[in-house]
């Protein structure tokens, strides 16, 4: 039996102890610098020293216990240790190390991250004028909570916008999204004067991350606010009972509630408006009826008000829907700086598919002060036409209107004509198709230049329907008479509008102002000669009187003081 005791001990020394059973809690697995960890420790008690670290591959660490031979973790450290992350220590991994001493050291370790608060990315939109929208700014921090995102635009030494925020969107593990209000708007809507608005122009955005009272991170971003911008896309032309669809493009992207934008559609006697309501890619569509509206010309007008004009949108709309942010009216209700587009619409008939060109031919007049040239308003192919009317006028006095006439087959209804307008209102009973619906005379009356223009043109077509128009006017240059060589010259010089951009394409230099140009491809002049006068017939005829006239009072004299001698 005395063989049994050192066989024991043999088995003891030969036999390796099991391995430390250790058991590591840590309360997070991710700190901010500065924040608090708690960390709890579970280990058997063994006849070996142990330690508890912190460890980085940074270099920083703590020991935080230390523990002699068969002592309790509890007893020594405590039931938790708690350690307060330095600010100046490198953000990463760290990890909780339990050290036991032997023969092989042996280690038990749990990993957690420290992190330094702060900005990741910003994803800021196009900024427009007087616009409300997203900032987005992206933080990585371990307590979206205690973090608060502070930003401020800044520009000609003023802070205009403030605005605070804490992260509550984790866009992915640690990093939270801040969605911040940018609202260009504010200044405006604290005294509601246009004077007060921030006005396009660069600016510094300034961004600022704290955490824990102290501001760990910042950004001074430029920025620049941009004027709006509207597109308007829908067809040229639109048969009668198919809506208007309008797509409409802005650059107010992700405006919140932006509803400063009027959509006006304006014809003859005919006014409709809506309000466009934008999604947050800064488009929209609108749809307008046409059933039961008259054929002819409309005009789509969208105005961007930036929601800072002193009248209504129902007054905007109905009675200034086409005032020029250049107007001074414009001004007086805050409407300068209004964004205003247009687009014309025709409405046509299923009959009438497309409109009737109604223009002057010759459409480039170039006539000598005195002289009277005939113009003809003519259609741009023969059509039938049942009737007719339209309003002449002269943009200068120039020229007067002396006289207009209708075609052979035309009856006239109304006829007034003065220097400046005429009127006429003509209707046909035959069956015979026209190209030419008046001539008109006119007197070039003084140098300078004028434009004849139709308005309220009513063109009616086969079984009495109103026709669609497409309208252009003539420019007249009245020029100062110009004497030749052999006579006084009154010159009348006709442009064809069309031959005359033909030979502007072709040539390499625009041809001289007093080209003549008609429609044949020899150019033409129109000349007459009036008081075809010899000067030099009548230079000869005047000296040669003169000169017998005064012989003959020479010889007179001769004769009559000789009567006189001999009489004495």
């Amino acid at each position: 039996m005395k063989w049994i005791v050192p066989v024991i001990f043999l088995i003891i020394l030969l036999v390796p102890v099991h391995a430390l059973e250790v058991h590591i809690f840590i309360d997070k697995n991710s700190v901010n610098l500065g924040d608090e960890i708690r960390i709890q420790v579970s280990a058997e008690k063994v006849n070996r020293t142990m330690d508890i670290y912190i460890v980085s591959s940074t270099g920083d660490g703590k020991l935080l216990c230390h523990l002699d031979e068969n002592e309790s973790v509890s007893d020594v450290c405590g039931q938790n240790i708690t350690f307060r992350i330095p600010e100046d220590w490198k953000e990463g991994t760290y990890l909780v190390k339990v050290l036991v001493n032997d023969v092989e050291p042996e280690e038990h370790f749990e990993e957690f991250e420290v992190i330094k608060p702060k900005i990741k990315d910003v994803d800021i939109p196009e900024l427009v004028y007087q616009g409300k929208t997203r900032v987005k700014v992206y933080v990585e921090t371990a307590n979206s909570e205690g973090t608060k995102v502070k930003m401020r635009m800044v520009g000609d030494n003023t802070d205009y916008i403030y605005e605070e925020k804490t992260p509550d969107f984790e866009k992915e593990k640690n990093v939270y999204e801040a969605d911040m209000v940018l609202n260009l708007r504010e200044f405006y809507e604290r005294t509601r004067d246009i004077s007060d608005a921030i006005k396009p122009g660069s600016y510094i955005l300034d961004l600022e991350v704290e955490y824990g009272g102290r501001v760990w991170d910042s950004r001074r971003i430029p920025v620049s606010i941009v004027s709006p911008e509207i597109e308007i896309s829908c067809p040229d032309k639109i048969s009668i009972g198919n809506p208007i669809v309008v797509d409409i493009k802005t650059n107010r992207l992700n405006d919140y509630n932006y509803d400063g934008i009027i959509a006006v559609l304006a014809g003859t006697n005919f006014l409709m408006y809506k309000k466009v309501h934008l999604g947050e890619d800064g488009k929209a569509r609108l749809q307008f009826e046409t059933a039961g509206l008259d054929s002819g010309k409309y005009t789509l007008y969208l105005r961007d008000t930036s929601e800072t004009s002193t009248i209504s949108y129902r007054d905007l709309a109905e009675n200034y829907y086409d005032l020029d942010p250049n107007n001074g009216y414009a001004k007086i209700i805050q409407a300068e700086d209004d964004v205003l587009v247009s687009k014309q619409i025709w409405l046509m008939n299923e009959e009438n598919s497309r409109a009737t060109k109604v223009s002057f031919s010759p459409s480039k007049v170039e006539v000598f002060r005195g002289k009277d040239i005939e113009l003809s308003v003519i259609l741009g192919e023969a059509i039938k036409v049942t009737s007719y009317q339209f309003v002449l006028l002269s943009s200068s006095d120039a020229v007067k209107i002396e006289s207009i006439t209708t075609p052979d087959g035309f009856k006239l209804l109304e006829k007034s004509v003065h220097p400046d307008y005429a009127e006429i209102n003509a209707v046909s009973y035959g069956e015979n198709q026209t190209s030419i619906l008046a001539k008109i005379l006119v007197k070039a009356a003084k140098t300078g230049e004028a434009t004849l223009r139709l308005s309220n043109v009513k063109l009616y077509g086969k079984n009495g329907s109103l026709l669609d128009t497409d309208v252009s006017g003539a420019d007249i240059v009245v020029l100062k008479p110009a004497p030749s060589s052999g006579g006084l010259n009154v010159n009348v010089s006709i442009l064809n509008e069309t031959n005359n951009k033909t030979v502007k394409e072709e040539g390499n230099n625009p041809p001289p102002a007093a080209t003549d140009v008609t429609a044949s491809t020899t150019p033409e002049v129109l000349e007459q000669n009036v008081m075809d006068i010899d000067f030099r017939k009548v230079f000869m005829f005047m000296a040669s009187f003169l000169l017998t006239y005064y012989a003959g009072k020479f010889v007179s004299k001769r004769i009559a003081d000789r009567r006189s001698q001999g009489k004495r």
